[in-house]
């Protein structure tokens, strides 16, 4: 073939793209998308034309759009990245995670459309257009020999390629869908931290905790978000559990540092959850029965204009355990439970506006009622049993409503505005009290007594109510106001209201942790704040270079300065098809925080924000990477975080004061990924290290953890059998005792064989707050698997899998405490010192699980 141009105006494109097995249109409509350029085919001539010399052929202004749904032939699956093209012209589109594209300004006439995707058979379809939008039956794409498994697929090439430029120039961003998530073996049933937990940069305090230590940031740090509203209390089960039924979510965007302009008040990574909000079909459903709880999703697009979304989950641990002590094999019930919802509507008038709302709420329960003889023989230290009782209650609830609504119109290819208005509110209910009882037959004396002591335990109950509100309003646009420019700008507002509030806590200091380190005995906090931003980013593409340069602009009511600025910058250079190097620098505030760097678990979380200056951080990353072929993906990042200011509860006080700090967080990150036809591969490594400076010592944080490897298999098995598995090594984090008086940790007295000093005490006070040394739990490694068989009836598919955590039974320690009893050591020269030996809290034993997913 020969092509023919005219210099002037075609030679300043270039256009660099890997073809293999394509016939010359589809090639051709492949290169030329997203590029001002149309082509002609005259016998064995290809006439390549700049945009303004086809315009004769549009001069009567009459165009169309195509919309359509591309699924799988034998599932009705949609089917993610299919390349939607129109012969003759540049116009195409790439199907979103539900198989849906949409092809707009197409002027009238007849073309052939042509649908390709990877893993299924090209296909080509007749069009003739002559009407302002045509909506084509669904696409079935019949599967081909070299399908590849989706169970594992994610981030793959298209994905940074295509699918959102911004992400695609921007390192250290991971695009995760229901999939992935859903194959990743995990406690009990998926879930999405578990998932977010296996890539690298991501450490976890504990095999319990579902928190995130990202990049030597804590967790309340990442800013998570489901569908633009920010959620405040992600965790159930005490932390254990996310709230995000993963059946609903149509795709997570995680960027583990130096992200956007777009986002702000964070200062270590973005968790973005979208729902879905398309299908292919009228009606489907997904569900999964798990040994944690059921839940079912119901979506469906009736017509062309309307999408529903109902998500519903419930645990029935309260029910089964009542169940168990009811047929004699338990002894007690577990009085807990959790439930979560998600409603969404999603309105499309036509293809240019789309109106949405959506609904999520959450909540746990914990009531429990016990009454108690022996407490009394106990605590009274009498020589028989007393016709008195004691009764503890504890009631404990926590939870989340978060509410959106948001309009999204695209005014052709030039601009795109998306509105969103949204209410999140987290709240935290926690009673205990105790109280004394009497049997009917008990003497005047015992009514007497019980009565005294219940008029002193009136005055000392346990009462908190916390709770946050953040009512949102978001503006973001995008405009394509040059050739080589892409245009970001968007405002928002956040006012945010916190009211927290407890009195006679009176827990030892290892517990208070559930609050912030170090918590007063009773407690009352009320504030309003207003966050207002501003951010403008301009990505311009220039050959194989794409720069992203961008500012943020922000007011925090609570701050004492005005405003701040933040200056962000990406950067991207293609130096092959299959090689590319990536940068970011930036910095990033934050007006909330928790003050929490010690505990096991953190459940009751409540932010705070001061009258001091926000806390900051400075991102500076480098990366790239390498695509041998389409099945092998290889990235590498270094970073660099410096928390320019942070802030954590004076120790030395009850009273609402923190201490200024900062600290650093530095390391290495290698991921590879091979997608085969039955057998796909991921390892994932980190390398890092993390300080933090108060009172002008360093330390290392319980939380740095300095080598950390994982794996992920895949295989399909015959039968249609498949077989996951992560394995996990990781060298053991750092870890210091609790504070406690006359308490410290001698470390002349090393024990390797566990890794770990014992703990002394002294007689007077020792404070360990930052001791210069300190030891760390042994290396950590674990094997999980699970397996899955695929049975499909008709429009029915059933997946029952069962999974094994900790298979060989690694055992890893949940955390080491003193002991306050036994195994002293005696035989030390120093009689004032008796050395007590530690505590191990063991992580999670063989556990295994099994469930069933079932879709229709």
């Amino acid at each position: 073939m020969r092509f023919s141009y005219v210099d002037q105006t075609i030679a300043k494109y270039t256009v660099r793209t890997p073809i293999k097995g394509d016939d010359l249109q589809q090639s051709l409509e492949y290169i030329l998308i997203g590029k001002p350029l149309a082509y002609k085919r005259i016998g064995k001539n290809i006439i390549v034309l700049y945009e303004d010399d086809t315009k004769k052929q549009e001069a009567s202004g009459q165009f169309t759009s195509v919309r359509l749904t591309i699924v799988d032939a034998r599932t009705s699956e949609g089917i993610y990245f299919a390349n939607v093209t129109i012969s003759g012209s540049r116009r195409g589109a790439l199907s979103d995670a539900h198989g849906q594209a949409v092809v707009q300004h197409i002027p009238y006439g007849d073309y052939t459309l042509r649908i390709t995707a990877l893993g299924y058979l090209p296909l080509d379809k007749a069009l003739h257009l002559s009407s302002q939008e045509i909506s084509l039956d669904t696409i079935r794409l019949e599967p081909s020999d070299i399908r590849l498994d989706s169970t594992i697929v994610f981030g793959e090439r298209e994905t940074w390629r295509v699918s959102d430029p911004k992400l695609r120039v921007q390192p250290s961003v991971i695009v995760i869908d229901h999939r992935k998530i859903n194959s990743t073996p995990s406690v009990l049933e998926p879930d999405l931290f578990r998932t977010l937990q296996t890539l690298p940069g991501v450490t976890a305090p504990n095999d319990l905790s579902n928190e995130l230590y990202v990049r030597g940031g804590t967790p309340d740090q990442n800013l998570i978000t489901m569908d633009r509203a920010i959620v405040y209390q992600p965790y159930h089960l005490f932390g254990i559990a996310g709230i995000f039924n993963t059946d609903a979510i149509e795709q997570v965007n995680f960027s583990t540092g130096g992200f956007s302009a777009q986002y702000g008040n964070r200062l270590s990574s973005v968790i973005d959850v979208r729902t879905k909000s398309a299908s292919p079909n009228k009606f489907s459903a997904t569900g999964n029965v798990s040994l944690l709880s059921s839940k079912i999703t119901m979506d469906g697009q009736p017509n062309k204009h309307w999408y529903y979304l109902v998500s519903l989950r419930r645990t029935y641990l309260d029910f089964a355990t009542k169940a168990a002590v009811w047929l004699k094999i338990a002894p007690e019930s577990i009085p807990y439970s959790f439930y979560d919802g998600l409603s969404k509507v999603v309105y499309r008038p036509n293809t240019l506006h789309e109106f949405g709302t959506s609904l999520f709420f959450s909540q746990d329960k914990f009531f429990s009622k016990h009454r108690d003889y022996e407490y009394v023989f106990n605590e009274f230290n009498v020589s028989r049993k007393l016709p008195m009782y004691s009764v503890g209650r504890l009631d404990y609830g926590w939870g989340n409503l978060n509410a959106a609504i948001y309009w999204d119109w695209q005014a052709g290819d030039l601009f795109r505005s998306r509105v969103t208005i949204s209410q999140s509110k987290a709240t935290i209910k926690l009673d205990e009290d105790l109280y004394y009882g009497y049997d009917s037959g008990a003497p005047d004396s015992i009514r007497r007594r019980t009565d005294s002591l219940n008029a002193l335990q009136e005055k000392r109950p346990f009462d908190t109510r916390n709770y946050i509100v953040d009512r949102g309003f978001a503006w973001d646009t995008q405009w394509e106001w040059l050739n080589e420019h892409s245009m970001y700008l968007g405002v928002s507002l956040n006012l945010i209201e916190m009211s927290y509030y407890w009195k006679n806590f009176n827990a030892p200091p290892h517990y208070v942790q559930v609050f912030y380190d170090f918590a007063p005995d009773s407690f009352r906090y009320q504030r309003r704040t207003t966050n207002l931003a501003f951010y403008i980013e301009d990505m311009w593409k220039k050959g194989d270079w794409t720069i992203k340069p961008g500012i943020r602009i922000e007011h925090f009511s609570s701050n004492k300065r005005s405003l701040l600025i933040s200056p962000r910058t990406a950067i991207r250079y293609d130096v092959s098809p299959k090689l590319a190097l990536k940068g970011s620098a930036g910095i990033y505030y934050q007006s909330l925080f928790t003050a929490r760097e010690r505990g096991y678990i953190g459940f009751l979380e409540v932010p705070f924000s001061t009258e001091n200056q926000v806390e900051k951080a400075t991102h500076i990353i480098a990366g790239g990477e390498f695509f041998p072929n389409p099945n092998i993906r290889l990235t590498a990042d270094i970073y660099f975080k410096h928390f320019n200011r942070l802030y954590r509860k004076d120790r030395s006080s009850d009273s609402l004061h923190f201490d200024e700090g900062v600290g650093d967080a530095y390391g290495l990150e290698i991921t590879y990924r091979r997608i085969g036809n039955k057998m796909s591969f991921e390892a994932d490594y980190s390398l890092a290290w993390v300080t933090r400076t108060f009172d002008q010592k360093t330390y290392v944080t319980n939380y740095d953890q300095r080598h950390t490897l994982n794996l992920l298999f895949s295989y399909r098995l015959p039968k249609n059998w498949t077989v996951d598995a992560r394995w996990v090594l990781a060298s053991g984090r750092a870890y210091r005792p609790t504070e406690f008086y006359g308490a410290f940790v001698d470390i002349n007295l090393f024990d390797g064989s566990v890794g770990t000093s014992p703990y002394a005490y002294e007689f007077g006070q020792k404070n360990l707050d930052h001791l210069e040394f300190y030891d760390r739990y042994p290396f950590y490694h674990r094997l999980d698997i699970s397996l899955v068989k695929t049975i499909r009836f008709n429009a029915w598919t059933l997946k029952p899998y069962v999974s094994i955590i900790n298979t060989y039974y690694s055992n890893n320690p949940l955390f080491y405490d003193y002991a306050t009893s036994g195994s002293v050591i005696t035989n030390e020269p120093d009689p004032r010192r008796l050395y007590y030996s530690k505590r191990k809290g063991y992580g999670v034993p063989i556990l295994p699980s099994f469930g069933a997913f079932f879709e229709f």
